[in-house]
């Protein structure tokens, strides 16, 4: 097994070539300390005694190559293991020549050899660190032999050399191991730095994305952070206002910190979740008109600017965050539960209602039938000893079942209906002209005047919506608005109105414009952002207990609705990436009104 696990001869990180820098600098040292020993030390150091000259010059030569290897390292950080090779045999040369003039191993010099067997054992792989042992050791070896013969030498300088090689060994191995330790540690602290400050930022967005609302209070109540669902919740503008002016003027805020002060000194015996009542600024556009409930926006905040019920929830953290005395508290928009709950109750109510509406359908269709026989036959013909008044009791009787038979099929198919998610064929409708032949259609349908609606745009738009579904949706709006306007003339009225102050481009629009755009023989056209549509009578209004039902499924205040209706339009404008909403300022007109937003053209 290496002695260095997993460790090849590619380029390493950058701590290797700074450890590389740091031995260039210790080079350039030891040149410096033994060049004015030579110098200035005189006969009380013995070094470079033998040959003055060669100590001198292969001193300089040394600190020359040692700043030049120090600035390699710094500025062409490339080929580590190439530069860490050249830069170790030139430690073996020179500091070879160094201890032949200053007198062998016998003068001290030959523990300088520690630089390069460390240098390698640290740096490079462990054959290379025993490579450079050898060669260490084989370079005090020769030089020893050398001067045995010339200079006649004693045989301990041969064991002091042999003993060197070892010691050469033994310390190459050991370092290598110890820097494969540490090498591996690095590595482990390196990789868990990354994976914490990608958990840190993970956790930034999950927090800052998620629904519930996070606060983090000191432990004397100061509010020190917040996400956005929590600054919502509470009606809050800016985290870092709140965290700088604390709860100032704020009574939700301040009564989450008194409750929490509470729960902390009472170590637990007090609850550590309460509901709190939190107010909240109505909603605008950009263009300043006010919008109506948004069923995908949970926010949950009445026309009125009423607050919302909050749950708040304290918790400790456990360990060593304990000490750091910060808490977290938990907000949950109970409106939201109850939303989600209500739409599990719908959902599982829905299926039931489409199977029985199913199941159902062939007896409806069978009563209906048998009713529209028995009204074409007389009193003799049936076989009943009716007179006339008589009959006209029974014909009275047939037509009720008639009537009650058409609507219970109407209620079905609207039922199964519901249950049908055809794919949506979004087209561009000319609403100028298409507007005027449905309300024509309509009044001839339903029987009423045609000056009892006013139709009113000022500039003929396009529309991008499926024809069926926008027919559908605007016959049972207007169907409302005749069932409960006066009847005076202009009493029921569709507005039209092109906005042109949105933040966000739809891609339907965008997608259709661009079809059209290739079209040399049309008319250019401009995008826009919403076609508004707003469908109003001049009855008594929606009552606000009304208004927070209105879309719900089997809702209804007509003793013959099906209370499918608008739960019905509604979802045919959302599969038309519309929206439906009752506003009671629609369209700036200051009375109540339905209104339809979609994406659309200028004409």
């Amino acid at each position: 097994m290496p002695l260095i696990p997993r460790r090849g001869f590619a380029d390493p990180g950058a701590s290797f070539w700074t450890s590389l820098r740091y031995f260039c600098v210790t080079r350039l040292v030891i040149a410096a300390v033994l060049l004015g020993a030579s110098l200035y030390g005189g006969e009380r150091i013995s070094v470079g005694t033998l040959d003055p000259a060669l100590f001198a010059r292969t001193a300089v030569t040394y600190a020359v190559l040692a700043a030049t290897f120090g600035y390699l390292a710094a500025t062409r950080q490339r080929h580590f293991y190439l530069q860490l090779a050249a830069q170790l045999v030139i430690d073996v040369v020179g500091l070879a020549l160094l201890m032949s003039a200053s007198g062998g191993v016998r003068s001290g010099l030959a523990l300088l050899m520690l630089l390069p067997i460390a240098g390698s054992a640290i740096l490079s792989p462990a054959s290379l660190a025993i490579a450079f042992a050898a060669l260490c050791s084989l370079a005090i070896l020769i030089e020893t032999v050398w001067r045995m013969l010339r200079y006649e030498e004693p045989a301990s300088s041969l064991l002091l050399a042999g003993l060197f090689g070892v010691a050469s060994f033994a310390i190459a191995m050991v370092m290598n191991r110890l820097a494969a330790r540490v090498i591996v540690q690095e590595r482990i602290a390196r990789q868990r730095g990354y994976d914490l400050r990608a958990q840190i930022e993970i956790n930034r967005l999950v927090v800052a994305d998620m629904q519930d609302g996070v606060l983090i209070l000191a432990a004397d109540g100061t509010p020190r952070a917040a996400n956005p669902a929590a600054l919502r919740m509470l009606g809050l503008d800016d985290a870092r206002a709140l965290v700088l002016d604390g709860w100032r003027g704020h009574a939700g805020g301040t009564a989450i910190s008194r409750q929490f002060v509470a729960w902390r000194s009472s170590a637990g015996t007090i609850g550590g979740s309460f509901d709190l009542m939190a107010s909240a600024a109505a909603h605008r556009d950009e263009g300043g008109d006010e919008r109506g409930p948004d069923p995908s926006d949970a926010d949950g905040v009445g026309e009125d600017g009423s607050g919302r019920r909050l749950r708040v929830r304290f918790v400790a953290p456990e360990g060593d965050a304990l000490a750091s005395g910060r808490y977290v508290v938990f907000l949950e928009d109970l409106l939201r539960v109850e939303q989600r709950a209500q739409q599990l109750k719908l959902a599982a109510m829905g299926r039931l209602t489409a199977s029985i509406a199913h199941e159902i359908r062939n007896p409806l269709a069978a009563i209906a039938h048998a009713g529209a026989l028995l009204e074409e036959e007389t009193g003799e013909q049936i076989g009943l000893p009716f007179g006339s008044r008589d009959m006209a009791g029974a014909q009275r009787m047939v037509t009720i079942v008639r009537e009650n038979a058409q609507r219970l099929n109407r209620i079905v198919e609207e039922i199964l209906q519901l249950s049908r998610r055809a794919p949506v064929n979004v087209e561009p409708i000319a609403l100028d002209p298409w507007l005027d032949q449905l309300v024509d259609e309509f009044c001839r349908t339903q029987g009423c005047a045609r000056s009892t609606i006013d139709v009113a745009m000022r500039v003929p738009p396009v529309i991008h919506f499926n024809g069926e579904h926008l027919r559908q949706v605007l016959v049972n709006l207007m169907s409302n608005s005749v069932r409960y306007a006066t009847g005076r003339e202009a009493s029921v009225t569709v507005h039209v109105n092109v906005l042109t102050n949105a933040r966000s481009l739809n891609a339907t629009a965008l997608a259709i414009d661009a079809l059209h755009a290739d079209r040399s023989d049309e008319p250019a056209q401009v995008l826009i952002e919403r076609i508004e549509l707003v469908v109003q009578d001049d009855g008594p209004g929606i009552d606000k207990a009304t208004r927070a039902n209105l879309f719900e499924p089997f809702f209804t205040t007509h003793h013959r609705g099906t209370g499918l209706g608008l739960y019905l339009a509604r979802e045919l404008c959302l599969a038309n990436d519309a929206t439906l909403d009752y506003s009671i300022n629609a369209g700036g007109t200051r009375r109540g009104g339905f209104v339809i937003r979609a994406a659309g053209t200028a004409g």
